[in-house]
């Protein structure tokens, strides 16, 4: 007839826990690993290069200028309205997609 764990000797039930612990682990250990030559092995340390544009303080100037050009833009009046339409449409040139949030 088999036994509890509770008749069990207590150095049988720390082996049986020993042993139970070094399987979780052998099995997480080989689990964690990549196969090789997957993107993970491949990979390179190195972050992408990414081109920033210089900064051009003209053009900048500019945006400003055609935005204060809408006199106050108090929301919900004509003049809030409008910038918000030539940003809407400034930003979309440079943006393959955008989306405009309305606020109450």
């Amino acid at each position: 007839m088999a036994e509890s764990s509770a008749n069990q000797p207590s150095s049988m039930r720390d082996g049986m826990k020993y042993n139970l612990t070094f399987l979780m682990a052998v099995i997480l250990a080989t689990g964690c690993q990549s196969p090789s030559g997957s993107p993970e092995t491949t990979r390179s340390n190195e972050p992408p290069r990414i081109e920033v544009p210089r900064f051009n303080s003209d053009s900048a100037y500019e945006f400003i200028r055609a935005q204060l050009a809408f006199g106050p833009r108090v929301p919900g009046t004509k003049a809030h309205e409008a910038c918000a339409q030539f940003l809407a449409s400034k930003l979309g040139q440079w943006s393959d997609h955008g989306m405009r949030k309305y606020f109450p």
